[in-house]
């Protein structure tokens, strides 16, 4: 299946800042654009789709503007991968709708780590029902700022001195540090995977961490 066909009428131009994301991927003709659009094509080809449901799905994506859609993916026996597209508004905008504009600088320390621990902490708790498996988020960094120490920070706690013994620790605010009670944080999560540098156009020049937490109590991730 070829979810994103090459355009058939030439666009070199950037993107506006208007118009949706996908449209790089529908309407550019850039070198960089063809090979994106080449990886994200060879995804969708591997997925599993035996009685094609799934591309009968994917084909009402790509012609619906109104209205949301679910599409299934049975993976293997007993896992299925559910995906839910919400549409964008297409029309253009209305007189005295808001304009997004180039704001002032901003100033401050990098807090890329936070914002990171932030986002796992909602992932993690007792929202999913893991039936005795394994639980590894995913993370796919865009931050530039987000470097693998903001990582280790935001996973294992800021980094401490301790002044009498110039030794280095790790403080508990971590996402995998240590509670009040001085017990491991979210021990349901085994690892996070952490993925960076990840471009649709040259997929194999990505870094990807698997980071363990050293107090989970469920399944260890394989």
């Amino acid at each position: 299946m070829i979810l994103f066909p090459e355009p058939a009428v030439p666009r070199e131009e950037p993107m506006r800042g208007s118009e949706p994301k996908v449209n790089f991927f529908l309407e550019s003709t850039r070198d960089i654009a063809v090979l994106s659009r080449a990886t994200i094509n060879d995804w969708y080809t591997r997925f599993p789709d035996a009685d094609g449901s799934f591309r009968e799905s994917s084909a009402a994506l790509m012609t619906s503007t109104t209205r949301r859609l679910l599409m299934s993916c049975s993976c293997m026996s007993g896992i299925t991968i559910n995906f839910e597209f919400f549409p964008r508004r297409a029309e253009p905008g209305a007189e005295g709708d808001r304009i997004v504009g180039m704001g002032p600088p901003i100033g401050g320390w990098v807090n890329s780590g936070e914002r990171l621990r932030v986002a796992l902490n909602g992932k993690a708790g007792s929202r999913y029902d893991l039936r005795a498996k394994p639980f590894a988020p995913v993370v796919a960094v865009h931050d530039s700022f987000c470097s693998l120490d903001q990582v280790m920070d935001a996973l294992y706690g800021s980094e401490q001195l301790v002044i009498a013994t110039h030794e280095l620790t790790r403080a508990g605010n971590g996402f995998f540090g240590r509670s009040s009670a001085n017990l491991g944080k979210n021990r349901r999560v085994s690892c996070v995977f952490v993925i960076q540098g990840w471009l649709p156009c040259a997929p194999e020049d990505a870094t990807i961490y698997r980071l363990d937490n050293p107090f989970a109590d469920g399944q260890a991730f394989p």
